[in-house]
């Protein structure tokens, strides 16, 4: 009787221990990459290692689904490179008047980061921040040679 009920308890916490192994993907320079929530992305340029996570995301005001809205809105989120820097970049209005205008690319080390699109799959995931997933392209960055 105490072995079952060691047996079950050990089920029972295996299966309540949250795991922390993050979900990881590949991808090449120039090449478009969709990254889940709190998910990470390896990109190999000739050595040089960098990796991706989905970190946050910190607006959503883009017109919900089935709704009728007066401006486009956006998307806002936060993307940790290498887990030095991290960037807040937003897709969809960059403009609003009296505010600072927000960007859709950043630039670590001699690459540029452009962020493609903030999506959810399903109308019902609207605003649920582990249904999110981003694109993102990644190219280097080109050195300007003016006289």
């Amino acid at each position: 009787m105490k072995l079952s009920y060691f047996l079950l308890s050990m089920v029972v916490f295996t299966i309540s221990v949250p795991t922390s192994k993050k979900e990881n993907q590949s991808f090449k320079l120039g090449e478009e990459v969709s990254i889940p929530f709190d998910s990470l992305a390896t990109l190999n340029d000739k050595g040089t290692i960098l990796v991706f996570q989905f970190a946050d995301l910190i607006e959503e005001s883009r017109c919900p689904p089935r709704a009728t809205c007066i401006w486009a809105g956006r998307a806002t989120i936060e993307l940790k490179v290498d887990k030095a820097r991290s960037f807040m970049l937003s897709h969809g209005d960059l403009f609003r008047r009296n505010e600072i205008p927000l960007t859709d690319t950043a630039t670590y080390l001699d690459y540029k980061i452009y962020l493609k699109g903030v999506s959810y799959n399903q109308k019902t995931e609207y605003r649920k921040k582990g249904k999110y997933f981003i694109t993102i392209k990644v190219e280097k960055e080109k050195i300007s040679t003016k006289p």
